[in-house]
């Protein structure tokens, strides 16, 4: 529980101030450049090339191919938010919340 509620005094303190007990005064936070386009393109890349080797490779039809990948999202999309459905539930409809002093 001492492990616990540290944690919920760095939040509390990161709430309030905007940054953590112990990082420096003054603009601490640097900006990272996101690629959108380069890191959507490598996905598609990717997942062509997946489904290149799966055909080639293993002579899985083109389709089939695709329907696995397809299912493999689907599978981890309905996991996921079947998962935070049930915690929400499971904690009268908040997943965390912070505790007040």
């Amino acid at each position: 529980m001492a492990d616990q509620r540290l944690k919920d005094d760095h939040l509390r303190h990161f709430d309030y101030h905007r940054k953590y007990p112990g990082m420096p005064a003054g603009d601490s936070w640097a900006r990272v450049s996101c690629p959108h386009l380069k890191f959507n393109a490598v996905l598609v890349l990717h997942t062509a090339c997946t489904v290149a080797l799966w055909h080639f490779g293993f002579g899985i039809a083109l389709e089939a191919a695709l329907m696995r990948i397809v299912n493999a999202c689907a599978a981890v999309f309905v996991m996921h938010g079947g998962s935070h459905f049930l915690a929400t539930l499971s904690t009268g409809g908040q997943v965390m919340t912070l505790m007040s002093a």
